[in-house]
C-alpha cells in the first residue's frame, strides 16, 4: 500500500574503500543493482521516490528515469525550526 510519504535514496558516498561504485554494483548477475533494489522497495511504500547522488556523480545503474536531487557543494542553507506552541499543560 502507498501512503502519502516520499523516500530519497542517498547514493552520494565515494566508495574509496571499495574503488567502485557501489549503488550500481550488481550482487548476483542478473539481478537488480543495489540502486535498483533499494528504489524498488521504497516504489512499494511511498508515492514519489527521488534519488540524490553528489555533485558530478552519474546516476548509478538500475535509477534511471528516476527523479533526482543533486547536492550542490557550494550551496549555503540555514535551516531554522519554530518553536512548538503551547499546548496548554503547565504552559504559563
Amino acid at each position: 500500500m502507498k501512503r502519502q510519504i516520499n523516500s530519497l535514496l542517498l547514493a552520494g558516498g565515494r566508495s574509496s574503500r571499495m574503488g567502485r561504485d557501489k549503488a550500481s554494483l550488481v550482487i548476483v548477475e542478473g539481478e537488480l543493482s543495489q540502486a535498483g533494489r533499494a528504489l524498488g522497495l521504497l516504489r512499494q511504500f511511498c508515492a514519489e521516490t527521488y534519488i540524490s547522488p553528489r555533485d558530478g556523480q552519474d546516476v548509478p545503474l538500475g535509477a534511471e528515469g528516476v527523479l533526482v536531487l543533486r547536492d550542490d557543494p557550494g550551496a549555503k542553507m540555514q535551516v531554522t525550526f519554530d518553536q512548538p506552541q503551547s499546548s496548554g499543560f503547565g504552559a504559563p
